[in-house]
């Protein structure tokens, strides 16, 4: 078995999507009052490319034996200084999947 992890680039928008679909809807079943249910319009690959392009934000995919097996998408926010307040950059993780098969063969238990 050999996984890889390396920054995800447009042409992994459409893979990056599908791998979206079992972490929303296990959001949507815990929060539906917040998370829309699972559909193709859910996180489309456009949406991924408009991410991609953005210089503050990383996506990162996993593969198991060259199988796409999840991804993370992190946010890099800055804030300036103000009266009030220092300047400060943080990292906001915002999504982490990773496919059911896969999660049930690292875990021993669906995901």
């Amino acid at each position: 078995m050999t996984i890889t992890i390396r920054q995800a680039t447009p042409a992994d928008a459409t893979v990056i999507s599908a791998l979206n679909a079992d972490v929303q809807a296990i959001h949507a079943a815990a929060l539906p009052e917040r998370f829309k249910p699972t559909d193709r319009d859910s996180f489309p690959a456009a949406e991924v490319d408009i991410l991609l392009a953005r210089s503050d934000n990383f996506i990162f995919l996993a593969h198991v034996d060259q199988t796409p097996a999840g991804y993370a998408f992190a946010e890099v926010v800055r804030r300036p200084e103000t009266s009030l307040t220092r300047p400060y950059e943080a990292l906001h993780l915002h999504h982490i999947a990773l496919a059911q098969s896969i999660g049930e063969w690292v875990l021993g238990a669906p995901c």
